[in-house]
């Protein structure tokens, strides 16, 4: 590995340059289709990138909406009770211990999550599950080399991963692929949403894909590696102020309403609870009186 000097810069020799890039592995086409579940997801190729020979990886619950046996590669990188990336759903824990055995059949009847949209065309190998660590109970699974892959092309060999994405990115990088086409990783959300959070380091993968000569494609729809505006050339639309101001004020308007409905609420809940106590308190009258009608003594 490369010394690290004083102010945190990798000092890396030519030959370990190369080395690090696997120059001469990029010689050799290898491509692979990266599948996430975001809008893009419906763009992908994915019958015809598996029929032309390309992998195509899968992540989390996506053998929901395709086929799985489509995928040469599955990433699940959550510990189960996170409660993130479907790792807890029922039918998606079934199908992670059933995957790669004759279970399989039965899960497919117990939750029928089959895509008739692609069909697998003939392809009946089991993709192995990449994992925290490897789960006997699920059959398939092989521990993720984050150690390694952290090492070879993280900032500084950061453990630089806040999704799985990154994962991804970063083994394909490290296994030389020359081309990664990456759908369904729309990253769109607002400042403060999950996916902004998450946009940076699959753009630092990007980069480094970049970098490496490494040929990508991201479709036009995902937000991965784009911005609203070119800081400093471009000023902000101001179309946007207008639009955010009218919304602000719709918004405002509903949440006055939400108040004055909840204050009807709860007078109406008063009444209501008026009427209930008025009405069992003539029930208890009409019930003395039915009981000494019977001949009960008060």
């Amino acid at each position: 590995m490369p010394d690290v000097n004083g102010k945190g810069t990798a000092v890396v020799s030519r030959s370990q340059m190369a080395s690090l890039m696997g120059a001469e592995k990029l010689k050799a086409e290898k491509r692979v289709l990266i599948l996430a579940s975001g809008p893009t997801a419906q763009e992908a190729p994915i019958a015809e990138a598996r029929a032309a020979g390309s992998e195509i990886w899968g992540l989390n619950a996506v053998h929901r909406q395709v086929d799985p046996f489509l995928f040469t590669r599955f990433f699940q990188i959550h510990r189960t009770g996170s409660g993130e990336g479907h790792i807890d759903d029922p039918d998606h824990a079934a199908w992670l211990r059933a995957w790669g055995t004759p279970a399989y059949a039965k899960w497919v009847e117990d939750w029928g999550h089959i895509s008739k949209i692609t069909s697998s065309n003939g392809h009946k190998e089991h993709a192995r599950i990449y994992t925290t660590e490897h789960n006997a109970s699920v059959p398939m699974s092989v521990p993720y080399p984050i150690g390694d892959v952290a090492r070879l092309i993280g900032p500084m060999g950061r453990k630089y991963f806040t999704n799985t994405i990154d994962f991804m990115l970063a083994l394909a990088i490290c296994e030389a692929f020359t081309h990664v086409d990456i759908y369904g990783v729309d990253m769109i959300a607002d400042e403060d949403g999950e996916y902004a959070k998450m946009r940076q380091s699959c753009e630092f993968y990007v980069g480094v894909m970049q970098g490496r000569g490494i040929k990508y494609f991201i479709p036009q729809r995902s937000a991965l590696c784009r911005a609203n505006r070119v800081y400093g050339f471009e000023e902000k639309p101001k179309q946007d102020d207008n639009l955010i101001g009218l919304i602000s004020g719709v918004s405002k308007q509903i949440d006055e309403e939400m108040t004055n409905a909840d204050k009807r609420r709860v007078e109406a809940t008063a009444e209501l609870n008026a009427c209930k106590g008025g009405k069992k308190a003539i029930e208890t009258v009409i019930g003395i009186i039915r009981a000494r009608e019977r001949g009960s003594q008060f």
